[in-house]
């Protein structure tokens, strides 16, 4: 692929309006981004309030710490756990100074003082429960979380169709790697978990995008069924609803479950 001069095979899985960046994870409070294009240049499309649009030229590693405030750091507020942070590269006009900036917002960062570009979000980092940036790999642009997390951890509802909030590890406009595997509690009763993107869908079964058939209780208590899904999202905090066919039960030796881990995440 070769984009504005700037040629990098590596770039599939990306957004277009970037090639050439790969991301590490460097400590439980800062990401790198380093150029890795051709002649070791990454290239970010940038625009500002007007409209004018202006591609950025990176030569030389970036680092976004969520400990530091404004330009190579957190646009506003302090750090906080369990939330998710979208990355943009921000310049100042010409495409001078560089620096990459953390936002809870994928849409409306609060930007520093003398920065007027922006890009969109280029990467998302996921900060756990004691503060911590989860660690990941990037493959191709394409995060791979070191351990796999959980985004639900229960499930049992039986009220309908519920919301799971998956913002905290997976950005909006993505595709997320899941796993999930659930039990009924009853032996001799076989159930089944349908997922959708929205609630409304459930006026049509065959739109959902994940079906648990053939769900029961094991004797040793073993998960009924498993699975490895993507699941897009537009929305991460609104985008993965649940339901139970029938009525699963709870309490006992073994009860009911639905757990669902993601393992990463690839921008769309």
């Amino acid at each position: 692929m070769k984009f504005n001069g700037v040629e990098d095979s590596s770039s599939q899985g990306k957004r277009f309006t970037q090639t050439g960046c790969s991301f590490t994870y460097t400590d439980a409070a800062t990401i790198t981004m380093t150029p890795s294009g051709i002649d070791s240049f990454a290239s970010v499309v940038t625009v500002n309030q007007g409209g004018q649009i202006n591609t950025v030229i990176i030569r030389a590693a970036l680092t976004c710490a969520l400990t530091t405030s404004g330009a190579g750091g957190l646009d506003t507020g302090s750090e906080a756990s369990d939330k998710g942070y979208y990355v943009f590269l921000i310049t100042k006009p010409y495409g001078k100074v560089p620096k990459l900036l953390c936002s809870l917002s994928d849409t409306s960062p609060t930007m520093p003082s003398g920065y007027p570009f922006r890009s969109d979000p280029i990467w998302f980092i996921s900060n756990d429960g004691d503060g911590d940036i989860r660690n990941f790999v990037e493959t191709n642009g394409t995060c791979y979380y070191i351990t796999s997390t959980v985004i639900l951890n229960t499930g049992v509802a039986y009220s309908g169709w519920t919301l799971v909030d998956a913002s905290v590890l997976a950005p909006n406009n993505s595709r997320a790697l899941l796993h999930s595997y659930c039990r009924n509690k009853n032996t001799n009763d076989w159930n089944a978990i349908q997922v959708h993107f929205n609630d409304s869908d459930a006026t049509n079964s065959t739109y959902r995008t994940l079906k648990h058939s053939s769900v029961i209780r094991h004797t040793n208590g073993a998960p009924g069924s498993q699975q490895q899904w993507e699941h897009g999202f537009l929305n991460a905090a609104a985008g993965l609803y649940y339901k139970w066919h029938n009525n699963p039960g709870s309490g006992g030796s073994y009860p009911a479950l639905f757990h669902i881990w993601c393992r990463g995440w690839t921008l769309s």
